[in-house]
């Protein structure tokens, strides 16, 4: 690359301008924070800076722009020398080094106020050190030789002077920084808005931004590297830009908050000028104002995000440098001129580049961050205790006292100890001297107020004690030690209501003066009774009058105490005598009540009793009455009925079952009907009755018992539990009927039956032979037919004896020749059919999609013949030249009852204008004459294949 000495001079003067925004940034930075911090941040920026440039020329200008590996990370050109020899790159490094301080400094003062000074070196080592050089590698390696070799670069990424490279990068490791070290204290308190701290001095921070806006030029115009004509159209948009984002950011502040905020206006600025950065070369000055404004806008919104998720950034770093930073690289494809950019990337390819590299930021610098971050922070933490943060880092990490804080500290020293003599010492030639003396005479009329306050106090004879709103005693005079036991400085400082009795009354009794006044009360005052507490735990009626008043911000309780224990004696006695007396007339009115209800109650009584004795009378009469016209019934009943008690003895027997049991009542007493059972069945008998008694569950079953004749009898008995009140059982009743002849009749049916069943077996299997004969005949005539089209009629006349054989086999084959399985039958007959035409199952395949179907031969060869005739139609005509398909037979029953057959092919379908009831072909009108049989529907769909569907009732 050539040089003139007019470019190096331009460099090395646009250098010295970004240095100068290190006193921009020191500026904006100390304005914003509190007075307690504003060395401290002070001295991190001097610091990043010398640690930046250091370590830059150490390893970061070689890890940037060092020859390349892959576009990733340089490896040459360590500890940069040679600036001798080559004027041109010293200039070149020196510009660099600017860069690298201030993606650097973005960091401080987005962590103020609460980070200790060690651990902000350690990360300003991070970035300059890591984190931003190797990122820049990406974007500007080689850009010194014309050459971009940054894998981002060579894809067209463009961020011509650091939108992302500078800004992006530094807002995303602040970001890592202050979700690691949290909020300052009192930030974000809950269920409060976010709170604001008040700068130091905002005019200075106004003039950082004027000194940044100047250092600007120098940041934008400078990345030229040479003195050349477009360096004026740089400075133009960037002070555009600038101006833009000040009043958009400005405006919208103003119309939300009501009020013009200063804050607002300089971010809003340094917003408008972060998002220029990285399109000032390409673009009109149109487009600067409108990036600049929009990247307002984006530095507004992450604002708000940022508090949203109480994310606390003292100087708004993060929404200035990363909103419009992201903004203003995405821009660059939005806006720039593409013979400006020269990328040779459409806009969509540009837009597309230009996402990738700030994704490729966040992840980087972020991920990065917050990983060593958390890491250190685990042995080594980042911030400052609660107390340093307090007192404020200028004190804690630097040791830096004013004579303001020396004021600040006396008077804090002097409201924590309470020591009303402490005097500041004072500076009468200072500010802060003078407003010491005013101090400390206000000081010396305030003691001499409380003293002669302490005097009244000391001599009242009752107690006099006072306490903050959380309950603390602050006084207690020598009349409140009298009555409690306690010494003064024995209990000053412990809560006030340690003396009062426990359980006598809320914690919150003696602060909550609203809730507990009597209604004449007004609201800073009221009255009570209640039981203290003395040093002894001796307890002690008093009477409490509490006072709410304030001392400043302060609210103040104030108790006058009386002992009253005089008075609640005499009380006493006027209340136990009131007490006898109340107590005597209400035992009176109670042996009255008592006497009254006894009467009542022995009235009632009686009535109870001739009414149960009644009701007694007619229940028994009701009962002999059912129990004769039980004994009445059983007596002529033709069926044996026999009585047991709960523990399942007989106690009775009607004529029937003894004429059944061959037995008397008087041998069936207890268990002696048990001796009517057959031997073979009496263990089992007597086992089930058992558990009858034992489950309350009912007996039932057929038994054989002894009889005279030669042949045994069978009976059937069933047994079953009488309940009374309440579902107790209170015995067992059960029934005996002979049962002989029907067993001998249902012998005889079943051997009638099962020769029935053998007969039919024989003649479906002759059937079935017949039908394979006359199968064999149709092929032995087959073989000698020379006419194609005779040949075909006799193989599928052939087909269909086949499936009625197929039926009849079936048949003789199943016990229940009413329930022919249909699923085997016609995966059988599929089979048969796939066998005789020759088809290859791999290229025509098949399915049977039967689910619990099961006919009787009325519907079993209808439906057989059917399958026969729409199968052979679709391996014949479905698949010309064997193109590959699929067959579906399925059976269902609907839930109407209702049997649904379907055969499916997914060929080439019905021809044009097909219908069934005019076709010729002999297979078709088959079909439907045996769907008429059936008493059928038969519907045909024509849809990526054929399928004919036949829905018939069973029943």
């Amino acid at each position: 690359m050539t040089t003139s000495p007019m470019d190096i001079g331009w460099i090395l003067l646009c250098s010295a301008l970004i240095l100068l925004m290190q006193a921009g940034f020191t500026c904006l930075e100390a304005g914003l924070t509190r007075s307690k911090n504003n060395i401290n941040v002070a001295a991190k920026n001097l610091t990043d800076l010398a640690i930046s440039v250091l370590l830059f020329w150490a390893f970061g200008y070689a890890l940037m722009f060092g020859a390349s590996r892959n576009g990733w990370v340089g490896f040459t050109g360590w500890f940069a020398t040679g600036f001798h020899e080559d004027s041109w790159r010293a200039a070149f490094f020196l510009f660099q080094i600017m860069f690298c301080a201030t993606a650097a400094t973005i960091f401080s003062g987005a962590v103020a106020e609460r980070m200790r000074f060690r651990g902000y070196i350690l990360a300003t080592v991070i970035i300059s050190g890591v984190i931003y050089p190797i990122f820049g590698h990406w974007v500007w390696n080689g850009v010194g030789a014309g050459e971009p070799s940054g894998w981002l670069a060579v894809r067209g990424f463009v961020d011509f002077a650091g939108s992302t490279a500078v800004h992006s990068v530094g807002g995303w490791f602040a970001l890592a920084a202050l979700i690691v070290i949290g909020p300052r204290r009192g930030r974000f308190l809950e269920g409060e808005k976010p709170r604001r701290f008040i700068g130091s001095n905002l005019p200075m921070s106004v003039l950082g931004v004027l000194l940044l806006w100047i250092g600007w030029f120098g940041f934008n115009a400078g990345s030229t590297l040479a003195m050349e004509p477009r360096v004026a159209v740089i400075a133009v948009n960037t002070v555009l830009s600038g101006a833009s984002g000040a009043l958009v950011s400005l405006a919208i502040g103003w119309r939300i908050n009501k009020i013009a905020d200063v804050s607002l206006l300089m971010n809003g600025a340094l917003a408008g000028l972060v998002a220029i950065t990285a399109a000032c070369h390409a673009v009109s000055p149109i487009s600067a104002v409108t990036i600049g404004g929009i990247g307002g806008c984006a530095m507004l919104a992450l604002q708000w995000i940022l508090e949203y998720y109480k994310i606390d950034d003292a100087v708004n770093a993060v929404p200035v440098h990363l909103g419009a930073g992201i903004w203003g690289t995405i821009a660059v494809a939005l806006f720039g001129n593409p013979d400006y950019l020269g990328t040779a990337l459409d806009q969509g390819s540009q837009l597309q580049v230009q996402v990738l590299g700030a994704t490729a930021c966040g992840i980087w610098a972020f991920t990065t961050a917050y990983i060593l971050f958390r890491l250190i922070d685990s042995f080594l933490p980042f911030r400052v205790t609660p107390e340093e943060e307090d007192i404020g880092l200028n004190v804690s990490e630097h040791g830096a006292k004013s004579e303001l804080f020396d004021l600040l500290y006396t008077m804090d020293s002097q409201a924590k100890t309470r020591d009303l003599s402490v005097r500041i010492p004072e500076e009468p030639f200072t500010e802060v001297g003078q407003i010491a003396s005013r101090y400390n005479r206000l000081m010396e009329a305030l003691q001499k107020a409380i003293t002669n306050t302490e005097a009244i106090v000391r001599n009242l004879s009752e107690g006099i004690i006072t306490f903050t709103k959380d309950g603390l005693l602050t006084s207690f005079n020598p009349g409140a030690e009298l009555i409690f036991g306690f010494a003064a400085n024995e209990i000053i400082g412990h809560p006030a209501i340690n003396l009062i009795a426990p359980g006598t009354v809320a914690p919150n009794y003696l602060t909550n003066l609203a809730g507990l006044r009597e209604p004449d009360d007004d609201d800073s005052s009221y009255t009570r009774e209640l039981v203290g507490r003395r040093k002894d735990n001796a307890e002690i009626p008093l009477e409490l009058t509490i006072t709410r008043g304030t001392a400043g911000n302060d609210l103040v309780y104030t108790g006058l105490i009386r002992d009253i224990s005089a008075r609640k004696e005499a009380e006493k006695v006027a209340e136990n005598y009131l007490s006898e007396l109340e107590r005597e007339r209400e035992n009176l009115k109670n042996a009255q009540k008592s006497l009254r209800a006894r009467i009542q109650e022995v009235q009632e009584a009686r009535i109870a009793t001739l009414n149960l004795l009644q009701d007694h009378d007619e229940m028994r009469s009701v009962a002999e009455e059912a129990e004769k016209r039980f004994r009445s019934l059983s007596a002529f009943s033709p069926v044996g009925v026999c009585e047991w008690d709960i523990d399942g003895k007989c106690v009775y027997t009607n004529p029937r079952w003894q004429v059944i049991t061959e037995r008397t009542f008087e041998e069936s007493q207890g268990d002696g009907w048990l001796l009517a059972v057959h031997p073979d069945d009496r263990d089992d008998v007597r086992n089930e009755f058992k558990k009858m008694l034992d489950d309350v569950e009912e007996f039932s079953r057929d038994y054989q018992i002894t009889s005279t004749g030669e042949e045994n009898r069978w009976v059937h008995s069933r047994i079953t539990a009488v309940t009374g009140e309440n579902d107790a059982v209170t015995g067992y009743v059960g029934t005996l009927e002979d049962v002989t002849s029907r067993n001998k009749a249902k012998e005889t049916i079943t051997a009638s039956l099962q020769e029935k069943v053998v007969l039919l077996s024989e003649i479906h299997h002759r059937v079935k032979n017949n039908l394979q004969v006359i199968t064999s005949l149709l092929n032995m005539q087959a073989a000698k037919i020379q006419d194609p089209e005779v040949e075909t009629l006799f193989q599928e006349s052939q087909n269909r004896v086949r499936s009625m054989a197929l039926i009849h086999e079936k048949l003789y084959q199943t016990e229940d020749l009413a329930r022919i399985d249909f699923k085997k039958y016609a995966e059988n007959l599929v089979v048969y059919l796939y066998r005789v035409y020759n088809v290859d199952t791999a290229s025509i395949r098949y399915e049977v999609d039967v689910v619990d179907v099961f006919f009787d031969v009325k519907y079993a060869i209808p439906c057989g013949l059917i399958i026969n005739e729409l199968v052979t139609n679709a391996l014949k005509y479905a698949f010309p030249e064997n193109e590959p398909g699929k067959i579906t037979v399925g059976a269902r029953i609907t839930q109407t009852g209702d049997c649904k057959l379907w055969v499916q092919d997914n060929g080439v379908g019905m021809p044009k204008n097909f219908d069934i009831g005019e076709t010729s072909t002999l297979g078709t009108q088959l079909v439907a004459t045996l769907t008429d049989q059936i008493a059928g529907a038969l519907e045909i769909e024509d849809a990526c294949g054929t399928t004919f569907t036949i829905t018939f009732c069973t029943e």
